[in-house]
């Protein structure tokens, strides 16, 4: 295997790590999200009664938030993460690559 070789499969395993770090993070902050939204909507919804309306009202603010939280928390990130971030991070970590991998 070439220098070269070697450099693109290392730069290859740091974007999957950071890859499977932005799932990580972004699962975290979907399920912390779904949490209090639910007990939120169950605390309001209990306050008005549980009338079918404010059931109806819980069940699309929950979709709503939901939707917001997969988005900002997971989509977005990944769409923002690229082998060319992966390899500015590793020139930040490792100054003595001089930016020759860029």
């Amino acid at each position: 295997m070439s220098p070269l070789e070697r450099v693109q499969n290392y730069v290859t395993q740091v974007y999957r790590r950071m890859r499977w770090l932005v799932l990580g993070h972004g699962v975290a902050v979907i399920a912390a999200v779904a949490l209090g939204a639910t007990l939120g909507l169950v605390v309001l919804t209990n306050w008005v009664g549980f009338s079918s309306k404010s059931l109806l009202a819980a069940r699309v603010a929950l979709g709503l938030v939901l939707a917001v939280a997969v988005w900002l928390g997971l989509a977005g990130p990944l769409r923002r993460l690229t082998r060319r971030r992966a390899v500015e991070f590793l020139e930040r970590r490792v100054p003595a690559l001089e930016e020759r991998l860029l």
